[in-house]
């Protein structure tokens, strides 16, 4: 029930906004009227009274059956929410085992449910009202509970609304699909975006072929809805929720969120891909560099930090596995670099870099491998292992190692504190400029 509080805010700037007093029954009729009257509906929420009228009236306009009334449908509806006789509260559903309330007998994970949380009939409502306003991130759902956010998402919600009736080739049941694509365009000042790169044809099925629909929508992914975060001066999200609806429900609440390490992660990506000339965006980052399985091991890990999205890690981990696209990552760790890196830094690994190459020439000694050599150099993770590395191959290349020297310049620079932590990084640029 992660809406309920979704819908309170939407009760609240709705009201504000329009000087009135409406109920949450009140708003929940009118959004519903426009969400599911007629036969393209903007959510789908099967086994309700109104799927069952969508499919009435799909026979109405086969000719099979006279014309269901929508009327009816919302009536019985709101009968069913509000009838305190129909069986268990919300939270009685949910076991923690196959358990079953049963009038003198107590089971076996009797203690695993609770029966003591009661939702009143206004939240009832705010939480079918907050649905209207959640957000399609991979295959799961999330809510952002700030008014202005909530309200932004309203548009979106009439603009979902004219563009599947305006475009008989578009499929609808994709609202929350439609949030997180037209969040995205209006945060990051995209034009064009939900009717370009988004539409797609993967996930029609054949009974939306038959239906003569071609396109469909593809949700953001969860790099995308970060993004948004972090560009929202306004929000400071602490932790983040997801639900699933389907065969099986999912909720996951909650993730913590490092939003100011996120937000500086993304300027980073911004100012790289400002450099570049080739069209480079989160989609493809995430692809790349394996970042589509991000959402799942933050439900898992429980938290989101900076470091789960540093493009480094995964470059040298996937080219260990590997498993690297070499020219859609290897551009982008490059630049990257360049601009998270001192001039002086750059300048350094460029001259270490021109070093090794030329230490390691045969020199006549055309036999000799020094493949072992600079594998140590470039896996040292730490100051004390490059040292022994570097020292290891200059004496096998017969060059030297004394002040004055690139090698000797590079271990005194590392061995200031504060240049220890980028050490990764040098070395990698400096594999970039051999």
């Amino acid at each position: 029930m992660i809406t309920i509080r979704t819908g309170e805010l939407f009760v609240e700037k709705y009201n504000e906004e329009n000087g009135a007093n409406f109920t949450p029954k009140e708003i929940f009729c009118l959004l519903a009227e426009k969400v599911f009257e007629g036969g393209k509906h903007m959510v789908n929420w099967t086994n309700s009274k109104f799927f069952q009228y969508l499919k009435d009236y799909n026979k109405f306009l086969k000719g099979e059956k006279d014309e269901p009334s929508f009327e009816l449908a919302l009536t019985s509806f709101c009968d069913d929410l509000e009838n305190r006789n129909c069986g268990v509260e919300t939270t009685l559903n949910v076991y923690g085992g196959c358990a079953e309330p049963k009038r003198n007998e107590m089971q076996t994970t009797e203690f695993n449910y609770c029966d003591n949380i009661h939702f009143s009939i206004d939240e009832r409502y705010c939480s079918f009202i907050g649905s209207f306003f959640s957000i399609g991130v991979n295959e799961f759902l999330t809510v952002i509970n700030n008014k202005e956010i909530i309200w932004l998402l309203y548009k979106s919600f009439n603009e979902y609304y004219e563009f599947i009736h305006n475009n008989e080739v578009v499929k609808g049941n994709q609202l929350t699909t439609w949030n997180g694509c037209y969040l995205y365009e209006k945060i990051r000042g995209i034009s064009e975006f939900i009717v370009g790169k988004k539409i797609t044809t993967i996930g029609l099925t054949n009974e939306d072929k038959k239906k003569g629909y071609t396109h469909r929508l593809d949700t953001i992914n969860f790099l995308e809805f970060l993004d948004v975060l972090s560009r929202i001066d306004s929000l400071n999200i602490k932790t983040l929720e997801f639900e699933s609806f389907g065969q099986t429900n999912t909720t996951c609440g909650c993730i913590t969120i490092d939003i100011d390490g996120a937000r500086g992660w993304f300027n980073i990506f911004d100012k790289v891909v400002e450099t570049d000339d080739e069209d480079f965006d989160l989609e493809k980052y995430a692809k790349v560099f394996n970042k589509e399985g991000l959402l799942r091991l933050s439900m898992e890990y429980g938290e989101i930090t900076s470091d789960m999205i540093n493009p480094l890690l995964d470059f040298r981990r996937h080219k260990l596995d590997n498993e690297f696209n070499e020219k859609e990552g290897g551009k982008f760790i490059k630049r990257y670099l360049e601009t998270i890196m001192k001039k002086e830094e750059q300048e350094l690994a460029k001259s270490f870099g021109a070093f090794l190459t030329e230490a390691v020439k045969s020199k006549g000694k055309k036999t000799m491998s020094f493949a072992s050599e600079l594998e140590n150099v470039f896996k040292a993770r730490k100051l004390t292992d490059l040292g022994e590395s570097i020292i290891a191959l200059c004496e096998k290349a017969y060059e030297p190692y004394n002040e004055g020297t690139v090698p000797y310049e590079v271990i005194t620079y590392f061995s200031l504190d504060e240049n220890k932590s980028k050490l990764p990084e040098f070395l990698t640029f400096t594999k970039f400029n051999r």
